[in-house]
């Protein structure tokens, strides 16, 4: 029989559904969702015919429930009442139509989005056949993927070779650690320990499964720590990016006098948590919403994944069991710093996951504060197609926004730092914008790279010129006074102006990681595809008030554009180097001519060999000539890029520089009598860097104020003077990263 308690429905916002039905009263229409698809999994699955069985995932199926009490709920019989009216009048009753009778019924319902339904394992497929990363790939390249566990882990599970006891086909993994497969934490470190919460990086050779179980979370909370986050949904239920909460240092809701479970619930600003990550006892406390956190600055306000069919990062806001994400948590601890793996245990957040409903379009796009926004991605390939998952995607955001919502300065979660690179890529593309003029600014990364910058409406285009100082007497004078006023251009017609006159402009920065450890003839047969939403960029012209208008007719001048250029390199008379041949010009609200293929029927793109881009790698903030790609909006403006190139012969070499600041873990570890650490300057930093023993008493200095060059650099640890034990390494790389290792010397 029913019991009301025990096998009543957990709504759960129409996501998650726990299910306590022994006697099986609970009818599923479904196992894994789609059986019209199981020969893709029948080679893996052969005594279930492809079909995953008790082991579910359903990212895609609406389920059907039936609950029945067989007449003795409340004491009806319900195939008893004869009328359609006397049946509707019993709760516990159902009118069917089609066979008109009363039948015996609790609920029924039809799920508003898609679940999940599992008692403690889920097989998760890599691929399906819409959408196969390894299509293209099988072998060499193989597939990557941000992988995280939708249960609390209590064992002991590491990241390394015993780890592929997980896969379903695990025989093809075992002894293949690193040749067939790898598993990861976010810096690329294999051997830590799985956690709950935490994200890991994963690069399969060829398609597998993996089968995993633990204990199914209805909540949890997982503690942040500033800089980036790689964490995972730890919960089997889909989660809008909207509905997380964040747990703060302090009761700042008063929350703690609620004692018990029920009347914490009735609190809307407090969630019932565990006292602490170790303790099996809970309490009531104080949460903030999503726009909370994002407005005050303990986060920004976009979350990345990995798209693994791409192979690019995009950003997402439903967060799916199994699939990883990057967070952005900003100064915790308000010393104007953001310290990459910083933590202070007196400051720290919590994100906390709880299954919520979906929020509709309307509340999504009532959040949406901005006027227009606009991505462009850029994403190198191979020009026969071949390995593409060795080539790595980027993407920028820009936007335009009213003053009282954007700032033009730099501010945490509006502007946002350049994504961390994906680890196990070969050729990652990047593509950034570089605000040098953001320097001084409070919480900027050392590197000024950004893959965010948001505008405010520009009401006074006038008044930006005669700010420009290119509007003063003397600047008019000629070409050469013109030029000393600043970021002037004299014009044709003999006016010298702001060179961006009338014209919101982005200039971004597109490079592909290690090109210059690979041939110049290799590199001729790449292409890089620059690829945006076409709507988006018609958009920009319609919805941003001011853009170049008529004072007098408040009519958009003719002259207004929405334009990508770049540079087209060709190589020298002497044909030893490359020089500038001429602006590559491209309309972003018009259909682009050629023959690029975009990956969304929504998107055009076009494509550009690499042989003929710019490359900027080496380039620093000092620099004059800072980019190879250059958006504008409004009025055209004057191309410089000729003349820049000119006086910048350093700016067509490629070095590589890395991408941001890192800090390598040991290897060996543990060792005797020496270690090595490799790290890596984004820009030329001071560094230091110390080893401390266990009582935090500093035993041997490694580097002291040493201002080193951009690059990539080694430091060795020779332990031939200190004892056995373990010992914390220290490093400060620029002002704002820091990381502690831990070492193990045995002798």
């Amino acid at each position: 029989t029913i019991n009301y308690i025990v096998d009543k429905h957990m709504v759960n916002g129409h996501i998650g559904y726990i299910i306590n039905d022994p006697d099986e009263y609970v009818q599923l229409y479904a196992k894994d969702g789609n059986y019209l698809n199981d020969q893709v999994y029948n080679d893996f699955l052969p005594e279930t015919a492809g079909n995953f069985g008790n082991y579910v995932i359903n990212d895609d199926v609406k389920f059907r429930f039936r609950l029945y009490d067989h007449g003795d709920f409340n004491g009806h019989s319900c195939i008893y009442l004869l009328d359609e009216e006397s049946c509707l009048d019993n709760f516990s009753c159902k009118w069917v139509d089609s066979e008109n009778y009363c039948d015996n019924y609790f609920h029924e319902e039809f799920t508003i989005n898609p679940l999940i339904i599992t008692s403690d394992t889920l097989i998760y497929p890599f691929w399906t056949e819409e959408s196969d990363p390894f299509e293209n790939n099988n072998g060499a390249a193989g597939a990557k993927f941000m992988l995280g566990f939708p249960f609390n882990i209590t064992e002991n599970i590491n990241l390394n070779s015993l780890f592929s006891e997980n896969f379903i086909d695990w025989e093809s993994l075992a002894g293949e650690f690193n040749e067939e497969w790898l598993i990861s934490d976010d810096l690329g470190t294999s051997g830590n320990p799985l956690i709950t919460g935490e994200a890991n990086i994963l690069w399969l050779k060829e398609r597998n499964l993996i089968k995993f179980g633990g204990q199914i979370l209805k909540t949890k909370s997982i503690r942040l720590k500033e800089g980036w986050n790689l964490l995972t949904n730890p919960l089997v239920a889909k989660i809008h990016k909207t509905s997380l909460k964040f747990i703060p240092p302090g009761d700042v809701n008063n929350c703690g006098f609620n004692s018990s479970y029920e009347d914490c619930k009735m609190n809307s600003g407090s969630v019932w948590d565990l006292i602490s990550e170790s303790s099996e006892l809970s309490e009531c406390k104080s949460v903030i919403s999503w726009a909370e956190a994002d407005s005050i600055g303990i986060i920004s306000s976009s979350l990345n994944t990995w798209n693994s069919k791409e192979n690019r990062y995009d950003d997402v806001e439903i967060l799916e069991p199994f699939n990883g994400f990057w967070i952005h948590v900003g100064d915790l601890n308000n010393d104007g710093e953001i310290t990459q793996n910083g933590i202070d245990n007196n400051m720290r957040y919590s994100i906390y996951y709880e299954p919520s409903t979906m929020p509709s379009q309307e509340e999504i796009d009532a959040q949406d504060q901005l006027d227009w926004r606009f991505k462009l991605r850029m994403q190198p390939r191979r020009n026969d197609g071949a390995l593409s998952n060795q080539y790595g995607g980027d993407y920028i955001e820009i936007g335009i926004g009213e003053p009282e919502v954007v700032s033009n300065g730099f501010k945490f979660g509006e502007d946002e730092y350049n994504l961390k690179s994906f680890p196990t890529l070969t050729y990652p593309g990047d593509l950034f914008i570089q605000r040098a003029d953001w320097g001084d600014s409070l919480l900027t990364p050392d590197n000024l790279r950004f893959y965010k910058d948001y505008r405010a409406i520009e009401s006074n285009w006038d008044e930006i010129n005669i700010n420009s100082g290119c509007a003063e007497d003397f600047a008019q004078e000629d070409s050469l006074s013109c030029a000393s006023a600043g970021d002037c251009v004299y014009k044709s017609d003999g006016v010298c102006t702001y060179k961006y006159d009338g014209a919101y402009v982005w200039e971004l920065t597109s490079i592909i990681g290690n090109a210059s450890n690979v041939s110049e003839s290799t590199t001729n047969e790449w292409t890089v595809k620059i690829e945006w939403n076409l709507q988006h960029a018609i958009d920009a012209l319609n919805d941003i008030p001011y853009i170049d208008e008529d004072v007098d007719t408040t009519e958009i001048y003719e002259g207004s554009y929405f334009t990508l250029y770049y540079p087209i390199m060709e190589q020298s008379e002497s044909g030893d180097s490359l020089v500038f041949g001429f602006p590559g010009k491209v309309e972003l609200n018009e259909i682009p001519t050629g023959d690029c293929i975009a990956s969304h029927p929504d998107n055009v793109c076009i494509d550009i060999p690499y042989s003929q881009m710019l490359k900027l790698d080496n380039m620093g903030i000092g620099d004059r000539y800072t980019y190879n790609l250059r958006l504008a909006l409004g009025r055209e403006v004057e191309s410089d890029l000729g003349g820049i190139l000119g006086e910048q012969e350093e700016s067509i070499s490629d070095l590589n520089l890395p991408k941001q600041f890192e800090f390598g873990n040991a290897y060996p570890n543990p060792f005797n009598p020496s270690t090595t650490f490799d790290f890596a300057l984004p820009r030329t930093a001071e560094v230091n860097i110390d080893v401390y023993n266990v009582l935090g008493q500093k035993v041997m200095t490694l580097v002291e104020n040493k201002l080193l060059n951009a690059g990539y650099h080694s430091i060795s640890l020779d332990g031939s003077q200190l004892a056995s034990g373990i010992y914390l390494v220290n490093a400060q790389l620029g002002k704002n990263f820091r990381k502690v290792n831990k070492v193990i010397l045995f002798k």
